[in-house]
């Protein structure tokens, strides 16, 4: 594991095991590259990662607190199941990703695809199938399709790793977000053989349209998490 990503995980750990407790100030940055013996460079990306999953925040001339809001009920695996970098950048800080490829073809389009697209009937799309793993334990099945158009010349060793920074390294493409609707289902013979599921147990899928920062959309896809594996935080603020 590189040396950003260990240190982000070490200090999220402390964050969920309440040594550094909500609203408290963490050591200064040279205090934490002491700690942890690294550069600034490398602290100050361990530190980004918290910032993007809303753990910590830097206050000008304060310093860098826990945040407030911060869930810190259960454990961090278990906390992090909404993400929009993909897969592998937001769980590689929790363990080895691993992945399955179960199909990677182009097909033509259908028409629900086509409308979350905002392409043509029958254009053609990549169709992933793929199971992911974190320390060899099935978390989700992923089956995502891609517009050939928007996502060129995807190769199968590109799925086999992380899609979204093939996007955004090879393509050089921006992602934006993603809009996301979140069910319960009863789990089927397919979820339970790859997710190792029993036949009583459900899973949680979600619905998720991803857009590049131009607006376009290059995502439709279905994941279906082991329950085990998923629950979502959010901050409400009044209107």
């Amino acid at each position: 594991m590189k040396k950003y990503l260990a240190i982000s995980k070490d200090i999220r750990e402390k964050i969920f095991n309440k040594t550094y407790k909500q609203g408290m100030k963490l050591p200064y940055e040279y205090e934490l590259c002491e700690e942890y013996k690294c550069n600034k460079q490398t602290m100050k990306k361990a530190l980004e990662i918290l910032v993007s999953e809303g753990l910590i925040i830097r206050r000008r001339g304060a310093g860098t607190f826990v945040k407030n809001t911060v869930n810190t009920e259960g454990t961090p695996e278990l906390t992090y199941g909404h993400y929009i970098k993909g897969f592998t950048k937001h769980f590689t800080s929790l363990g080895e990703v691993e992945t399955k490829v179960l199909q990677f073809n182009v097909i033509p389009s259908d028409r629900e695809t086509a409308d979350k697209l905002k392409i043509k009937k029958g254009d053609f799309v990549y169709c992933i199938e793929r199971v992911r793993k974190v320390n060899g334990i099935p978390h989700v099945i992923e089956l995502m399709y891609m517009p050939i158009s928007v996502i060129t010349n995807l190769r199968q060793e590109d799925v086999e790793g992380s899609i979204y920074t093939y996007i955004e390294d090879e393509l050089g493409k921006k992602i934006q977000g993603s809009n996301q609707l979140i069910k319960a289902y009863p789990s089927n013979e397919h979820d339970q053989s790859n997710l190792g599921l029993e036949k009583n147990e459900p899973i949680v899928e979600v619905e998720k349209t991803a857009y590049l920062t131009t607006g376009v959309p290059f995502e439709y896809s279905r994941l279906r998490f082991h329950y085990k594996h998923f629950s979502f935080y959010a901050v409400v603020n009044k209107m």
